[in-house]
């Protein structure tokens, strides 16, 4: 329902499973969608985590330095700090780059925790804010600039023309189109009409 009536091709950067909630940036460029996503440009995703009881010094080194997953595979070292601790659960703030399927919940098998809500609150430089489910708002200008020159794509500030620059601007469109018109005529009596 959000993308209804855009033309042209809309990208999702990276997923969230349907247990799962938060930040999710669409975009029509697939190179910028492509490098925010793949694990070689490193583009550290933020995630509220709410795991039910307390969480222990060792779960939170283990989480730090990297776990063996299910399949036999060890996660990168991930970012995480308790945010707030209350009876029965914890807030944890975690930080990862890799972004494997369901990651963070297959962490927290791997160390006992049970997640309870799991949302993206942040994507490189770009944070959720305010923002309820549902709601949606586009990038401001410097987000646009951050989230490009993060991942080595350049960033072209796109300027307003004024009228008169737009003006200029139809003028010497029609005075080319003309001048090719007119080359085409030339051609095309010389090659047709001898």
């Amino acid at each position: 329902d959000l993308i209804k009536g855009i033309k042209g091709r809309v990208y999702p950067v990276g997923r969230l499973d349907r247990d799962s909630e938060g930040l999710l940036i669409l975009t029509d460029d697939g190179d910028l969608a492509q490098r925010l996503t793949h694990p070689s440009h490193a583009v550290p995703k933020t995630y509220r985590v709410t795991v039910r009881g307390e969480v222990s010094l060792q779960q939170l080194t283990d989480f730090r330095e990297g776990v063996v997953l299910d399949d036999g595979e060890k996660t990168q070292p991930a970012g995480v700090q308790v945010h707030k601790q209350s009876e029965g659960k914890t807030v944890l703030h975690v930080t990862i780059t890799e972004g494997k399927n369901r990651e963070i919940r297959r962490i927290c098998e791997v160390l006992g925790l049970e997640v309870m809500l799991l949302k993206r609150i942040a994507e490189g430089e770009i944070s959720l804010g305010h923002l309820q489910p549902g709601e949606y708002r586009p990038l401001s200008e410097k987000e646009k600039e951050t989230l490009l020159n993060g991942v080595g794509i350049p960033y072209v500030r796109k300027v307003k023309k004024s009228s008169a620059q737009k003006s200029a601007t139809a003028a010497a469109y029609r005075n080319r189109r003309q001048r090719n018109t007119s080359e085409h005529e030339r051609r095309f009596k010389k090659q047709f009409l001898k």
